[in-house]
């Protein structure tokens, strides 16, 4: 097995947050690195869209099976395809 191999199958995810918010220069960070990502002929068919409002996300968490961490993170994105 190859070292990317190794670091594939030993990522996870740890959904425990820190009791702050994220910075603006942060969060645009970590948006333009999910921009960079490889995806088929370039093709960036997506909207983001910020959820900040606490009853939205206690309704999408709720949608969600009861996922409690989409009102504990931080940030919240919702991605949607958008061929536009």
């Amino acid at each position: 097995m190859n070292p990317v191999q190794k670091l594939q199958l030993a990522h996870s995810s740890v959904r425990r947050y820190e009791d702050r918010p994220i910075g603006d220069a942060m969060l645009k960070r970590l948006i333009a690195c999910g921009q960079s990502a490889s995806s088929s002929s370039f093709v960036q068919a997506y909207s983001l869209v910020r959820v900040t409002d606490p009853g939205q996300r206690r309704t999408i968490a709720e949608a969600a099976g009861g996922q409690r961490w989409v009102e504990q993170a931080a940030e919240f994105l919702v991605v949607c395809a958008d061929l536009k």
